[in-house]
């Protein structure tokens, strides 16, 4: 007990600590060193097990500075016995290999976005709809209640134990060719997105030509203009270096992305019922440590695009809507992706808000 309550302050604690945009953390070649060899500080004990995570972003994203602490954290707790190793910049293979990797238990476990996991568990999907959530409380509310808890157990009949949701973001769009402020605006552009059926519709529903492509080749293609621009949070462009690429940000918010803490099911059963819990309870604590991050994190890296020369266009409600009214139709066309129960059940607890 006093194990758990000492966890549970030190996650608290590390709230008041972490600071500036995406660089508070080590600096990227010592992280990119602890990642990758399980360095956090803690005492881990010789042959200790390894657990080791893959991430796709950056050393410096929100989400490493997330799995720092709780790699911290949960070696404290089972006093050294495991040896935690984090793998950023997806060393460890893209999202898509990864998440197979950890479903075929040739991988602890990863830190991702719903859309790779939505080729195993269709029902996740169901965040790329957009303009699903008005606002980050709404979203925090259905991350934290009954049908995220719904989707916790889609993913474990598929073998992928989910330890935490956490946060990328509101998505806006990025480009190299002209400020954006209405949907007729984004006629005929390039743009890069993820695999995805949903995202590419509602693209293509806008008028542009949506151009998937791995997370890892984003920045390659829009410095050789082979496309127009992307769509991501602000963490996210900062920290792939999309604004060094880009002259114009339009604060879109399309579309609201979590990112999921799965764990592979072939593997869980390797640790000891009592660290099982315990790895469940540190990650499900920095579940509010991370959105705490991500967002103070959202704010500065916005600030700093715009001191670069990034020109951002805040839409207003009236303009939002004009996209809304474009995109928000489109949501019955995929109800064979998601499935129907996901989204009444959805609905329903969005109304209880």
């Amino acid at each position: 007990m006093k194990k758990h309550w000492m966890l549970m302050a030190g996650i608290g604690m590390v709230c008041m600590g972490i600071t500036g945009c995406l660089s508070a953390s080590v600096k990227p070649a010592e992280s990119t060193a602890a990642a990758q060899t399980g360095a956090s500080g803690a005492d881990v004990q010789a042959g200790a097990k390894v657990i080791r995570i893959s991430f796709a972003g950056g050393d410096n994203h929100p989400v490493m500075m997330t799995l720092q602490e709780f790699e911290k954290q949960f070696e404290e707790a089972t006093e050294g016995r495991y040896d935690v190793q984090l793998y950023a910049n997806a060393v460890l293979g893209d999202d898509l290999k990864a998440t197979e990797q950890v479903k075929a238990g040739e991988l602890d476990a990863v830190v991702t976005s719903p859309s790779p996991v939505g080729t195993m568990v269709k029902e996740v999907m169901i965040f790329d709809l957009p303009y699903l959530f008005k606002d980050e409380a709404e979203a925090d509310a259905i991350l934290s209640g009954p049908f995220a808890a719904y989707l916790d157990g889609k993913m474990e009949e598929k073998g992928l134990i989910n330890m935490a949701w956490y946060e990328d973001g509101f998505r806006h769009l990025t480009n190299s060719k002209k400020a954006v402020a209405t949907p007729e605006d984004v006629k005929g552009m390039k743009i890069r997105t993820m695999e995805n059926p949903i995202h590419l519709n509602a693209w293509r529903t806008l008028g542009a030509n949506p151009t998937p492509m791995a997370y890892t080749d984003v920045f390659t293609a829009l410095q050789q203009h082979v496309i127009d621009g992307q769509e991501n949070p602000f963490p996210t462009i900062y920290d792939g270096k999309f604004y060094e690429v880009q002259d114009y940000l339009t604060t879109t918010g399309h579309v609201y992305s979590p990112f999921v803490f799965i764990y592979s099911g072939k593997l869980i059963g390797e640790l000891p019922e009592e660290d099982r819990k315990l790895f469940q309870e540190t990650a499900k604590a920095t579940e509010s440590l991370n959105r705490e991050i991500n967002r103070r994190e959202a704010r500065k890296c916005r600030e700093t695009m715009e001191e670069a020369g990034v020109e951002i266009t805040e839409l207003s409600p009236d303009e939002i809507q004009a996209f809304q009214d474009c995109l928000v139709p489109t949501w019955g066309d995929f109800t064979s992706i998601f499935g129907e129960e996901a989204l009444e059940i959805l609905k329903s607890e969005l109304d209880k808000l």
